[in-house]
C-alpha cells in the first residue's frame, strides 16, 4: 500500500501525467453536462453511519447538476434500511463490492482521484451531518402515503406523534461483525445504554397531553419493575415493522426523545428536533439548533463527587469514543444517567420550543452563556464542533454547579 500511495503522489507531480489521467472524467463530465463526485460508504453499517455518508450531498444535488458515485464497500450486508438504499440507487450510481480485488482496485482509484482532482471526491463528513438544514429530499408518491395514513390508521394512532428510541447492544451486535479486529467488543459499552424506568414519568406526561408515543428500534425489550405496555405503542416488537414505515413515522412526528442512539438520524431525514438524552459522550452533544441535549455525567469515586464540566471535556478529548468500562474501572469512575425529571423537563422544555416560546429565562441564559464559553476553549475537538443545539435550562441549573 505504501508503494502505491508513493507512486500515485509521484505521478501526481507529472503534469502530461495528471491531464492525461483526468481526461476521461472531463470529457465524461462534457457529455453528460454534469459533474462527476465520487463517494466512499462507510464501511460501518450503521444507521447513523449511513445518513452521514449519503444525505449531504443527497440534499446538495436537488438541482441534479452532480452525477453522485457512491462506493459502497458493503455488498454482501444488508442495509440498514432497505427503502433509503433503494432512493438511493434511483438518485445516484452505487457501485457495490466485496472481494479483495475489488477492495484493492476501489483503493488505487480512490487514492488517485484524491491527488489528481479533489474536488471530484466527497469523503463524509460526520460534521457535515450537522451543518445541513437543506430541505429533505425525500418525497413519498401517493402509494406511500396512503400505506402510511393506513397504518396510523389501523394503529388508532392521531397527528400528535412522539418517537421514542434508546440505544440498545443488541442493534450493534446485529450489524457488526464482533470477531474483526478494531470493532468495539459490545459488551464493554454496556453502560452507555440507558434504562427505560426513567422515561416512564414522561410518557405519562405525553399521554396526558393527547400525545402518541412510538417506540422505534430494534425488536427488543428491556425488564422493568414497571408495567409501561399501556403507555406506548411498541412498534419496535410489532408485526408490522418494515423499513419505509420506519422512515414514515418519523416524517410525520411531532418531534423523538432518543435515548443516545444513532436513530436521530431518521429524524434528520426530515429537520425534525429530537430530544438527545444520556448522552456519554457529551457534555457538547451533536445536534441541531432545533434540538436539545441533556449530557449523561460521571461520578468520580475517588473525588466522591460528578466531573465538572472542563473535567468531562478533558476526559472526552483524551478517550474520544472509546472510553469502555475497563478504562472506567481504571480511572474509578462510573456514568450517571439521566433521571426522570429531567428527561420530562426537557421534553416540557421542547414542547415550548415548537411552540416559539423561549426555553430560557435571564438565569439560564447566563448558564447557558457560561456552558457554551467551555466549548469555545475546546473548540478544536472534533465532536464538540457538532454541538450546535440547546442544552435542557432545567438541567443547566440543576448542575450549575459543575460550571
Amino acid at each position: 500500500m505504501i508503494f502505491f500511495r508513493r507512486l500515485i503522489k509521484y505521478i501526481y507531480k507529472l503534469k502530461i501525467i495528471n491531464l492525461i489521467l483526468n481526461l476521461p472524467f472531463i470529457i465524461v463530465e462534457f457529455l453528460i453536462k454534469k459533474k462527476l463526485v465520487f463517494i466512499p460508504m462507510s464501511i460501518k453499517n450503521r444507521m447513523s453511519m449511513y445518513i452521514e455518508s449519503t444525505e449531504f450531498l443527497l440534499r446538495k444535488n436537488e438541482n441534479d447538476k452532480l452525477k453522485l458515485i457512491f462506493l459502497n464497500p458493503n455488498k454482501n450486508t444488508k442495509p440498514p434500511n432497505s427503502y433509503l438504499y433503494k432512493i438511493l440507487k434511483e438518485k445516484a450510481i452505487v457501485f457495490e463490492y466485496s472481494n479483495q480485488l475489488t477492495k484493492f482496485i476501489l483503493f488505487v482509484f480512490v487514492n488517485i482521484i484524491e491527488r489528481i482532482s479533489i474536488n471530484r471526491l466527497y469523503i463524509y463528513n460526520l460534521h457535515n451531518a450537522f451543518l445541513n438544514v437543506q430541505k429533505p429530499h425525500i418525497k413519498f408518491n401517493k402509494n406511500e402515503l396512503n400505506f402510511g395514513e393506513k397504518f396510523l390508521k389501523k394503529n388508532k394512532l392521531n397527528s400528535n406523534l412522539i418517537i421514542f428510541n434508546l440505544r440498545e447492544s443488541i442493534y450493534y451486535e446485529k450489524n457488526t461483525n464482533q470477531n474483526l479486529p478494531g470493532v468495539e467488543t459490545t459488551h464493554l459499552f454496556y453502560y452507555r445504554n440507558p434504562k427505560i424506568n426513567n422515561y416512564l414519568k414522561t410518557f405519562k406526561y405525553l399521554n396526558d397531553l393527547n400525545y402518541n408515543i412510538i417506540k422505534t428500534g430494534v425488536k427488543n425489550k428491556q425488564i422493568s419493575e414497571f408495567n409501561y405496555d399501556d403507555l406506548y405503542f411498541d412498534y419496535a416488537n410489532s408485526n408490522e415493522k418494515n423499513d419505509f414505515t420506519d422512515i414514515y413515522l418519523h416524517y410525520k412526528s411531532s418531534f423523538s426523545i432518543v435515548g443516545c442512539s444513532g436513530s436521530w438520524a431518521y429524524s434528520h431525514l426530515f429537520n425534525k428536533p429530537i430530544i438527545m438524552t444520556n448522552d456519554y459522550a457529551g457534555p457538547f452533544t451533536a445536534t441541531f439548533e432545533h434540538d436539545i441535549f441533556i449530557p449523561a455525567l460521571y461520578y468520580d469515586y475517588n473525588k466522591e463527587k460528578l466531573l465538572s464540566f472542563n473535567e468531562y471535556c478533558n476526559l472526552r478529548m483524551k478517550y474520544k469514543t472509546l472510553l469502555d468500562s475497563n478504562e472506567m474501572k481504571k480511572l474509578n469512575i462510573k456514568i450517571v444517567h439521566n433521571s426522570d425529571d429531567e428527561i420530562l423537563n426537557a421534553t416540557k422544555e421542547m414542547i415550548r420550543f415548537i411552540n416559539n416560546e423561549d426555553i430560557y429565562d435571564t438565569e439560564t441564559y447566563k448558564l447557558r452563556n457560561e456552558f457554551f464559553k467551555i466549548k469555545e476553549i475546546n473548540k478544536n475537538f472534533y465532536f464538540f464542533e457538532k454541538c450546535n443545539g440547546n442544552i435542557s435550562p432545567y438541567f443547566l441549573k440543576k448542575y450549575s454547579h459543575l460550571l
